[in-house]
């Protein structure tokens, strides 16, 4: 864990996030002001990574706010409060508010403003994370408040879910198994159908086409006719296209 910085301890955030409101409500804001997190997926697997944008916009409004970027952990109550914007990150709980840090502190939005920074945090999961949910949050509080009901400016929370494995398209099969997770008719157990390029049933390719002995193209009972066909080349023995049995 990274040292911590002298002076960074603010117990101004007994404002952010001793509130619930601020880590489990979508969103809150006062007039004027709107924050927003987004995220380019929902889920994420290990070594697959997470890439937060954030936006900021003010009407212009008469206050002077602190901002607090950082994650909920699964558990409840541990948070990676973001102290800049490249590596620098440090444990905190939710319950004890002064162990949370500000990203940013002392900006004036009394001028109109409206900020979007993309890939704003880039996150790669080694897969030795806890698995389960992770609730990202951005807010904003009255700077040097120390009313933890009423100083809460604006809040955003966005949550990502940290998994093993994702079923994408809600098949019931996951992509350990799912050959194609982006098609709920392909997944193990679904009919396959022969010739059409797909592996439908997850299991060795695309079937091969059998075709019944009277579509077949071959002379299967040797007696010199051919297939179903009322011509003088078609075997007397098929009845139709899908008899299977020329010789019967």
């Amino acid at each position: 864990m990274p040292p911590r910085r002298r002076g960074s301890r603010r117990p101004a955030l007994t404002v952010v996030l001793s509130l619930a409101a601020a880590l489990t409500a979508g969103s809150a804001g006062a007039q004027g002001l709107t924050l927003s997190l987004t995220s380019d997926e929902p889920l994420y697997k290990p070594r697959e990574s997470v890439i937060l944008a954030l936006g900021v916009a003010t009407a212009g409004i008469p206050e002077t706010a602190d901002f607090y970027l950082g994650v909920v952990y699964p558990d409840g109550f541990t948070v990676l409060s973001f102290v800049d914007l490249q590596v620098s990150r440090l444990l905190g709980s939710r319950f004890v508010p002064g162990s949370l840090f500000p990203v940013s502190t002392g900006i004036d939005l009394r001028i109109p403003f409206s900020v979007q920074l993309t890939d704003v945090l880039i996150y790669t999961w080694s897969g030795r994370e806890r698995f389960g949910r992770y609730r990202f949050y951005l807010a904003a509080v009255r700077a040097g408040s120390r009313n933890p009901a009423a100083d809460v400016l604006a809040a955003s929370t966005l949550d990502v879910d940290f998994a093993c494995c994702r079923d994408r398209d809600g098949d019931g099969f996951d992509d350990t198994v799912d050959c194609n997770d982006n098609d709920p008719t392909v997944h193990p157990g679904a009919t396959e159908v022969c010739g059409d390029g797909v592996d439908n049933d997850c299991s060795a390719g695309d079937g091969v086409c059998v075709l019944p002995q009277c579509s077949d193209g071959l002379d299967n009972d040797a007696d010199g006719g051919t297939d179903f066909d009322p011509g003088p080349l078609g075997d007397p023995q098929c009845t139709s296209p899908m008899d299977d049995d020329e010789g019967a």
